[in-house]
């Protein structure tokens, strides 16, 4: 075996001292520009998981809330559109309601709880006070009351919402707010008695938050220029319905069913509570009616 040993003078050692120096130098220099930089991802992963926490942070005022729904079953519920495919208007809402009780049912968080633990069910067509309360606890219970009520007659609303507006007054407790969600193919046979209820029942809130009612338009009747004119002007509360504080007061929101299955129920309903007409009006309405969303925000 063979062993060297190497002399080193003065002058060498003091270029490897000077080598060591400058690598260790240009070593904590790299490592502290790459903790610098993971330093900045590190900022910008929490920066950004802390926003998609706050954008996905629940609506508190969506929880402990009775929910109506009230369905149009009138004659016109039998006809097909092109956006319904082979099914009718009634077949392509079932599978709508269906999938809306579902996700209502639920909605859950640890803080705030549930929306609510059953769906009160209401159809209507006639001009007269529901004869027939349909309790919901389960989704899968949508589909034995379709086949329980058939389309047929007029579309009268009226005294159905009064009925359950009346029935979550009645029933009310620690201010428990509501929601109603309407489903109907077209414009209503009691235009001024349904503007009224809207109107008195705000007049007995003090808040446009404590209740809200969402229109949600099926077929292609509901989407004529008429129709949404009408249903529109009670979005934006062209009405001037004030609460019982004698605040701004607007209850009614009205959304088309396809738009409403992108976005989902739940999102359409936290989209009311923003506050800002503008915010809680659906996309849709300026992308396909213009002169509308002009005639209502000047631009």
């Amino acid at each position: 075996m063979f062993v060297g040993f190497v002399n080193f003078n003065e002058r060498s050692m003091k270029q490897i001292n000077l080598l060591i120096s400058f690598i260790g130098a240009k070593f904590g220099k790299i490592l502290e520009i790459l903790d610098n930089i993971y330093q900045n991802i590190t900022h910008q992963k929490t920066a950004k998981l802390t926003l998609q926490r706050r954008a996905n942070m629940p609506i508190p005022q969506i929880y402990n809330r009775d929910v109506f729904i009230l369905i149009d079953r009138s004659g016109s519920m039998t006809i097909s559109d092109a956006t319904t495919g082979s099914k009718n208007r009634w077949q392509y809402l079932q599978e709508t309601v269906q999938g809306h009780v579902f996700e209502i049912l639920s909605e859950q968080d640890d803080d705030y709880g549930n929306i609510c633990d059953e769906v009160t069910l209401y159809f209507f067509n006639r001009n007269q006070q529901p004869t027939k309360t349909i309790y919901l606890r389960d989704a899968a219970q949508v589909q034995s009351a379709f086949k329980e009520n058939k389309p047929g007659g007029a579309t009268y609303i009226a005294p159905t919402l009064n009925e359950a507006i009346s029935q979550w007054f009645s029933n009310r407790t620690d201010d428990k707010g509501a929601f109603i969600i309407i489903y109907t193919d077209g414009q209503i046979d009691d235009n001024k008695e349904f503007i009224n209820v809207i109107g008195k029942t705000c007049s007995n809130i003090n808040s446009q938050d404590e209740i809200k009612v969402l229109m949600i338009g099926v077929g292609s009747d509901i989407e004529t220029e008429g129709a949404i004119d009408f249903y529109l002007g009670i979005d934006l509360n062209a009405n001037k319905f004030q609460s019982r504080r004698g605040e701004d007061c607007n209850i009614f929101i009205f959304d088309l069913i396809d738009e409403v299955m992108d976005e989902g129920i739940i999102a359409a309903l936290e989209r009311q509570l923003e506050g800002d007409p503008r915010k809680g009006l659906a996309t849709w309405v300026k992308e396909k009616y213009p002169s509308l969303y002009a005639k209502y925000f000047g631009s």
